[in-house]
């Protein structure tokens, strides 16, 4: 159907007329007027500066936009239901922090993200369990996992229909600034099946870990894991600045498995492994 001139011109005036948000000022979505303002966000292409959703707010639900240049933080919030932003493929950060119930977030378009935090995140089934949906994710510039009880990054907590799940995980992520996943007291498993670079990753403190597996990482800058891990499983790694495993009973793991690695620029240490037999120091 095509648009009349005068409902064409109308609907770009919207756009012209609506506030956006500047850099370096905040939204703040409450129920003091917060549904208006999600009104007069639709008519965003970019939003920028952040967006802090209230506490006392329960949907934050966007259909217009295609960026938010800012962060998203949803702090201690105790009702909020959704956060869903169906045609955005950039932000600048979301931080997700203490909810109350477990929310769900849905970004189906999402290609890149800044800052992507998540502290204290539970699996209260009574609520419904915690659902991320952002199947397209390609690059995180940093991502932090903190006191969570998600079971990992992967696909997992499947729904009534065959093959969907509510936790969808990371299956695009292909490169990452920073990852740090710290006690996190319910993961057994830390995989990331596509990431193929990645500047500094930190694992530890997470209780019941077991495995740690990224099958496509092929570049590291530094890699530090301390954790009661047995299985690590980096099989194409080829470079990595500094690569460092301290676990409390070494003899469970076999380091071994890490000979992949051909070009290290400052430490190998992994049980009484100093540097992979085959490898070389890089200079920069």
């Amino acid at each position: 159907m095509k648009l009349s001139p005068s409902i064409f011109a109308l609907s770009i005036l919207g756009k012209a007329l609506a506030d956006c948000g500047k850099e370096g000022e905040t939204i703040t979505i409450d129920n003091d007027g917060g549904f208006d303002k999600l009104k007069e966000l639709e008519q965003c292409d970019i939003i920028k500066g952040d967006i802090i959703i209230d506490p006392k707010f329960v949907y934050f639900i966007l259909d217009g936009p295609t960026e938010i240049q800012g962060k998203i933080t949803a702090h201690n919030n105790e009702i909020l239901k959704f956060v869903a932003a169906a045609n955005v493929t950039k932000i600048g950060g979301y931080s997700l922090a203490d909810p109350a119930i477990s929310s769900q977030t849905s970004f189906p378009e999402l290609v890149e993200i800044g800052n992507l935090e998540w502290t204290g995140i539970q699996q209260i089934e009574l609520y419904g369990l915690f659902a991320w949906k952002a199947p397209h994710v390609s690059h995180i510039s940093n991502f932090s996992v903190t006191a969570t009880e998600l079971s990992g990054f992967t696909a997992d907590y499947p729904t009534l229909d065959e093959g969907e799940f509510y936790y969808d995980g990371f299956p695009a992520l292909e490169s990452a600034d920073k990852i740090e996943i710290k006690s996190n007291w319910l993961m057994p498993a830390v995989v990331f099946e596509a990431l193929k670079t990645i500047g500094r990753l930190t694992i530890s403190n997470n209780k019941r870990l077991e495995k740690i597996e990224f099958p496509l990482l092929t570049k590291a800058g530094e890699i530090f894991i301390a954790d009661n891990v047995t299985e690590i499983n980096f099989p194409v790694l080829e470079q990595v600045e500094s690569f460092t495993v301290r676990v409390p009973d070494s003899s469970l793991l076999d380091c071994a498995a890490l000979d992949g690695i051909r070009k290290i620029a400052k430490v190998f240490e992994c049980d009484k492994y100093t540097i992979p037999r085959n490898a070389t120091k890089l200079h920069y």
